[in-house]
């Protein structure tokens, strides 16, 4: 009783909010979403026909989109649970800057309900895209990490840390143009003390947003560099194009 009283009192002083639009969820509501943004089909995956490399949906015969077909890849392919809109843009904007480490319970539910784990089955190990040490240190938390260790847990592949590293803070991505996004991390991720870890290993590299791929390719290159075997990517969106207030990618 007394530990019931206590979560009643602590929801009044400090009220759930609906993940996607931050509105308070009334007390006798359960769940993460208000009536507004809950439902059914409050999250449509990305089906049918999609780019070989980032997931974006085709309406074409295309093998890959146009933003793919214009450059070369380190990364083998990213697969992407959602497009970068509507509810599921509100959702990873809430997990990238306001509710964070108390959204994965939620994030892993949909994690469970739309991942095929068919697509990692070549994968030995998973690794996050990394924040830069200081702005990580002032968010508190790395979305791209929470997601890589709840991915793991859903699956059973391993996260491996200290193997690839940011080193320099750059511009964000967003308020850069396409050839602007590749010269702004070009370079800047090295190898850390476990590099040798993904040796002849297939890696899967984790982050929240593939909007032109300039950060998951240059990634890509430090752990290809490293000797690991191949790497491909996971994201729970991907952008239709590359005007995003993403600064991730």
């Amino acid at each position: 009783m007394l530990k019931r009283f206590f979560s009643f009192l602590l929801n009044l002083l400090y009220p759930p909010r609906c993940m996607v639009c931050r509105e308070i969820i009334p007390i006798n509501k359960k769940g993460y979403l208000c009536a507004k943004c809950g439902g059914e089909g409050a999250f449509t995956p990305i089906t049918g026909k999609t780019c070989a490399k980032c997931s974006l949906p085709l309406n074409t015969a295309a093998y890959l989109c146009s933003n793919c077909n214009r450059k070369t890849h380190s990364l083998e392919s990213n697969y992407a649970l959602f497009l970068y809109e509507g509810r599921e843009r509100e959702l990873i904007l809430n997990l990238k800057y306001h509710f964070g480490p108390s959204m994965m319970k939620f994030i892993k539910q949909i994690l469970k309900e739309n991942i095929n784990k068919e697509r990692f089955a070549e994968a030995d190990y998973i690794i996050a895209v990394p924040m830069y040490k200081r702005k990580e240190k002032e968010r508190g938390y790395n979305q791209a990490h929470l997601l890589a260790g709840a991915l793991s847990e859903i699956t059973g592949i391993p996260v491996l840390t200290d193997v690839l590293l940011r080193q320099k803070d750059t511009a964000a991505q967003s308020k850069l143009n396409y050839y602007a996004r590749q010269k702004n991390v070009s370079g800047v991720f090295s190898l850390g003390n476990n590099k040798n870890a993904i040796l002849s290993k297939a890696i899967l590299l984790v982050d929240d947003i593939y909007t032109t791929g300039s950060t998951m390719n240059e990634c890509s290159v430090a752990l290809l560099s490293g000797g690991a075997k191949i790497v491909n990517g996971f994201t729970f969106c991907v952008a239709a194009n590359q005007k995003t207030d993403s600064d991730s990618l």
